[in-house]
């Protein structure tokens, strides 16, 4: 039941993150990350997401991330 919750939890968020909605997405990932503290991947993708908001990705953007970085 832990499971399911966190993973109906997380599909809430990558919905919002879908749509391309960052400020949204900040909202669902701060309460995601309320709820399970432990998950490393909400933690990547609230960087990411802070990103996106101060300089979001082209309006073309089909949510491939290339790094520049190792």
């Amino acid at each position: 039941p832990e499971m399911e919750r966190l993973v109906a939890d997380w599909n809430r968020v990558y919905e919002i993150y879908a749509r391309q909605d960052w400020l949204g997405t900040l909202d669902a990932l701060q309460a995601f990350a309320a709820d399970h503290p432990e998950d490393v991947v909400a933690g990547i993708y609230l960087s990411r997401v802070v990103g996106f908001v101060l300089e979001p990705p082209p309006d073309d953007w089909n949510g491939i991330i290339h790094f520049s970085q190792k």
